[in-house]
């Protein structure tokens, strides 16, 4: 069977320096440091997205930021998460649900569970925790499916999780809850609702849907020291 991959933007390598470096909490002038190159041109690799460095200088910023060459050039988005193998050590803890909504306050993409004509359906989306409720938009004829007709006993499940390959550590959340349509912004939350965007430019997909956490449950997978 062949296997077709989608295209690298090797022009993203500015953004991804920038990200990491972000994420790990390093400045510029560490990063540089670390990577034996000089401040103002790890400024220029940032700030041009049409920079060229060499593989050399690439290897040395991947190794200061604890990653790998491919994963700077994306890579990594060809394949799934967690594709590397397991931890003989690792061991399964349970959230509460204080954690659950820690982690859910992060934000980022998760996965709406909800039921189809073809059966049980997950579809990643842009979401938000707002006011205690699960947040996102989409267009309004798939926010009809999930609200009107893909509740099961009235409810939809929604996941979200991280993993770190790493440290073979990760963690995810699942939430139990009804959906419903907002049409109307509550003004204590306009704010917050404003920033609840999907990544997929598109101006049809502006319906916001809510999802109220009505059981929440999560796990940790933990490697033991």
């Amino acid at each position: 069977m062949q296997y077709r991959t989608i295209g690298v933007h090797r022009s993203n390598l500015a953004r991804r320096i920038a990200h990491l470096r972000g994420e790990r909490d390093i400045s510029r002038a560490d990063l540089a440091r670390l990577a034996g190159i000089d401040e103002g041109y790890l400024e220029y690799l940032e700030e041009v997205p049409a920079a060229s460095p060499t593989r050399e200088t690439v290897l040395q910023i991947a190794e200061a930021l604890g990653t790998t060459v491919d994963a700077l050039y994306g890579a990594d988005l060809q394949r799934p998460p967690g594709s590397c193998s397991g931890h003989s050590h690792g061991v399964l803890e349970h959230l509460s649900e204080g954690q659950c909504l820690d982690f859910l306050g992060l934000g980022g993409v998760g996965r709406v569970v909800f039921v189809s004509d073809r059966g049980p359906v997950a579809v990643p989306v842009n979401f938000k925790l707002i006011g205690g409720e699960v947040m996102f938009r989409t267009t309004k004829p798939f926010a009809n499916l999930i609200v009107q007709e893909g509740v099961y006993n009235g409810t939809v499940g929604f996941e979200v999780d991280r993993i770190d390959e790493a440290t073979t550590e990760g963690w995810s959340v699942l939430v139990t809850g009804k959906p419903r349509l907002l049409d109307d912004v509550p003004l204590p939350h306009a704010a917050d609702l404003a920033k609840v965007q999907p990544w997929a430019i598109d101006p049809k997909r502006q319906t916001l849907v809510a999802i109220d956490p009505k059981e929440l449950t999560g796990r940790f997978i933990r490697q033991r020291t």
